[in-house]
């Protein structure tokens, strides 16, 4: 099949770079896009996706539109847009296509990335679409890439408070300051050692500078507890720690601390001594100063305990669809080469940090504001959240949300 007059002229002008923040037309009626989906992959596409809500779920090719589209006025008259985002980078990574309901406003998200034919490569950097695919999984290098250029940003860039429209400086806005020395490392920490080790130890620190990252996650009801530092294993424990003895989600912390080369790495089970009261007590009022200092918190927020992990991000198998598009031969600003442009239903189920079970902790309250950066592992993919930035993986980076305060 091939693309109906509208969504081939949407295709075209999604290529075109530009100033705007989106580019956002008028698709069709809902009769018109079920109709033209015999005829065009992009609406047959657009008609087998879900659209969502707050509370429902419709897909167009197997609901009754009736139901949900007519009021006052017929919804063959119901018109959709469809619109793509711009990330950080000057790319479009995620079309959104939008319907009004007697329930209120339903979304569907696809996926876009361009793939130029090799004699027009060159040419084909010009256009604003993304120029890879989603990412496979939570554990690809592409993955830990995107991680990296967040924290990268933040460490060289955000060193100056942010300035309200009325030119006063926001209070408490600084992500990093280039003259600042490593922070004090806390009472104890995980040294990871190398991404070969089968073991990381526990180490009592002496007043040392550097820097580490901390684990915020749900312990969960945990049957057992041999794994943690007690009095009994805290000798153990600072000699040699497998790691094939640790739940999923603290390995996976281990693993992402490991790939940014940070030697340590704070987790409370592992760094306060259990059944130690005095022990207990003396670091839990240091919290403010361990979530404080760390130059990253890895937030497990999709994981509801300590079995299942910080890579929990529900991703679809990908059925892309590929169009083509033709130089424009009417106006100039429209020549682009000839190249593919592909479509899928978005990859990953919906779910930011605020959605998953650790966001309902009452004491991640106080991880997530007392860091300054943290990494959230979700169900919707990773998600971050700085004092001056707001991003997810699906648009690196997303939105500059102005001062990303971190909380859920």
């Amino acid at each position: 099949m091939a693309m109906c007059e509208e969504c081939s002229s949407f295709v075209i002008h999604l290529q075109q770079p530009a100033d705007r923040s989106s580019l956002h037309r008028d698709l069709k009626s809902v009769t018109a896009l079920l109709r033209s989906a015999s005829t065009c992959d992009l609406c047959n596409l657009i008609t087998g996706t879900e659209f969502n809500n707050t509370k429902d779920t419709i897909i167009l090719k197997t609901c009754d539109p009736r139901y949900y589209l007519s009021s006052d006025q017929s919804y063959k008259e119901k018109a959709m847009t469809i619109g793509g985002r711009i990330n950080l980078d000057k790319e479009i990574s995620e079309v959104t296509v939008s319907i009004s309901t007697n329930f209120g406003p339903f979304h569907a998200y696809l996926d876009v990335w361009e793939s130029p034919d090799d004699q027009t490569s060159s040419r084909a950097r010009t256009s604003r679409i993304r120029k890879s695919p989603p990412l496979p999984n939570d554990e690809s290098p592409r993955s830990f890439a995107i991680i990296r250029k967040w924290l990268a940003t933040c460490l060289t860039d955000h060193t100056k408070p942010r300035i309200d429209k009325w030119g006063q400086i926001i209070a408490n806005t600084i992500c990093s300051i280039p003259s600042a020395t490593k922070t004090r490392l806390p009472t104890r920490v995980l040294d990871v050692g190398s991404c070969e080790s089968d073991s990381v130890k526990l180490v009592i620190t002496q007043n040392e500078l550097g820097d580490y990252f901390a684990l915020s996650y749900c312990w969960g009801r945990i049957s057992d507890t041999t794994w943690q530092t007690t009095r009994s294993t805290l000798q153990d424990h600072i000699l040699r720690i497998q790691l094939s003895a640790l739940p999923k989600t603290i390995q996976d912390a281990i693993k992402i601390t490991r790939e940014f080369n940070v030697q340590y790495l704070w987790i409370d089970s592992l760094c306060i001594v259990q059944d130690d009261k005095d022990d207990w007590l003396r670091e839990a009022g240091r919290m403010c100063d361990v979530y404080g200092n760390c130059q990253l918190t890895i937030a497990a927020a999709g994981a509801s305990d300590s079995t299942q992990g910080c890579f929990v991000s529900q991703r679809r198998e990908q059925r892309p669809i590929t169009v083509r598009t033709n130089p424009s031969e009417d106006d100039e600003r429209f020549q682009q080469p000839n190249c593919q442009i592909n479509f899928a239903s978005a990859s990953l189920k919906r779910g930011g940090p605020s959605d998953g079970p650790l966001a309902k902790r009452a004491w991640v309250t106080q991880e997530w504001y007392l860091s300054k950066r943290i990494l959230f592992c979700t169900i919707g993919g990773y998600s971050w959240k700085c004092k001056t930035l707001a991003s997810t993986e699906r648009r690196w980076g997303g939105s500059n949300t102005g001062p990303g305060r971190n909380q859920a």
